[in-house]
Order: C-alpha cells, then sequence, then structure tokens
C-alpha cells in the first residue's frame, strides 16, 4: 500500500537524479567528441553537473560511487583518460540506476520538461548563454538514453508507443545541432513544440 508507493515514488526521485546527473556525462562525451573542443571543457560539464546535481542531494543517489563520476571531471586529464572516465561514469551511473524500479515513462517525461525548462534560459536578448545550451543539451541526451535502456519493457507494454516515443526524441535531441551553442539556437518554440510531441508519444505509458 503506501509504503510501496512511497517507495516508488523515492526510487523515482533517485532514478531521475541519476539520469539528469548523467545528462552533464553526456554532454561532455558529446563535447570531447567534437574535434573543435577541448578535453577541459568537457571536464568542466561534469563538474557542473556534479556540483549542481549531486552535490545540492548526495544521499539521493541510491549506491551511486559519486568519485567515478568526478575522476570524468578531471580539467588535467587528456582527451584519451576522458574519454576512458566518461565511460567508466555511464556505467557506474547505469548500474545504479539499473538497481532501482521506476518507470522510464516518467523519468523520459520529467527529463524532457528539465531540459525545457534550461532551454528557456538559453536565447537572451543580446546573446546566447554556452553554459545553458549544454545543460539543457545533456537533460535531452539523458531523455534520450533513459529511453533506450528501458526499451525491452516499453516495447513489451505498447511497441507502437516505443516507435513514435523514440522517434519523437530522437528529433527533439537533434534540435541541438552541435555540441557548443550556435550564434543562432533552435528557437525555443519549437523545442517547447517537440517536448510536447514526446509526451503526448508517451501518454498511453503515463
Amino acid at each position: 500500500g503506501l509504503a510501496a508507493a512511497q517507495a516508488g515514488e523515492i526510487n523515482q526521485r533517485i532514478t531521475l537524479r541519476l539520469h539528469h546527473l548523467q545528462g552533464f556525462v553526456l554532454a561532455a562525451e558529446r563535447v570531447l567528441q567534437d574535434p573543435n573542443t577541448q578535453p577541459v571543457d568537457a571536464a568542466i560539464l561534469v563538474q557542473q553537473g556534479v556540483l549542481e546535481v549531486y552535490d545540492a542531494f548526495p544521499t539521493e543517489f541510491g549506491t551511486l560511487n559519486a568519485d567515478i563520476v568526478r575522476a570524468a571531471g578531471d580539467t588535467e586529464a587528456s582527451r584519451e583518460q576522458l574519454t576512458q572516465r566518461i565511460n567508466a561514469a555511464k556505467a557506474e551511473i547505469a548500474r545504479a540506476s539499473g538497481a532501482l524500479q521506476a518507470d522510464a515513462a516518467i523519468t523520459v517525461a520529467r527529463l524532457v520538461d528539465i531540459s525545457t525548462g534550461l532551454y528557456q534560459l538559453v536565447i537572451q536578448q543580446d546573446f546566447v548563454d554556452p553554459i545553458e545550451y549544454q545543460h539543457s543539451m545533456g537533460a535531452a541526451l539523458a531523455a534520450q538514453a533513459a529511453l533506450r535502456e528501458a526499451q525491452a519493457d516499453l516495447r513489451r507494454r505498447d511497441a507502437a508507443a516505443y516507435a513514435e516515443a523514440s522517434r519523437e526524441v530522437d528529433r527533439f535531441v537533434a534540435l541541438w545541432r552541435q555540441a557548443t551553442a550556435p550564434e543562432a539556437p533552435t528557437p525555443y518554440n519549437q523545442l517547447l513544440a517537440q517536448g510536447s510531441r514526446i509526451r503526448f508519444a508517451l501518454s498511453p505509458y503515463l
């Protein structure tokens, strides 16, 4: 009854936090794969994720070994070292979230909300905010990853809904055309509209 519902809510919240943190790691990975960036740019993104997501609620990350994630934020590391550390951080977050029972459709919908919320801050009147651009991109990448991780379960529940949600999430991620903020990023209303399409696609699960 109530205890199970509360446990479910806690698992859901921890899963969202883990995936939000994972978003910063995935954004860092995308930055690292761009030959025009420096490894330090990727490391700083991981540091920002640890600071903003993990350090705010360190007890709400299940069994996560945060040191493995922190290691991917080493600004002295080479591109090769960071690639290995980012892979280790991704594996550790996946392990910690895999141990929890949570509804992936809810996680994906909330990550899309986080992403669109952050994106509101990207296009200012006279400048583009490069940090919020990457943070919102990270949450979008995390939504995509969360959907893929739960593919077997979601397909079993509704194969057509999964295919549709998957298409719409991929289109959402494609709105960040590059790893660093361009001079003219995708307009916010386009992002918001695509977020609504994802929510509609996920509606059979929610």
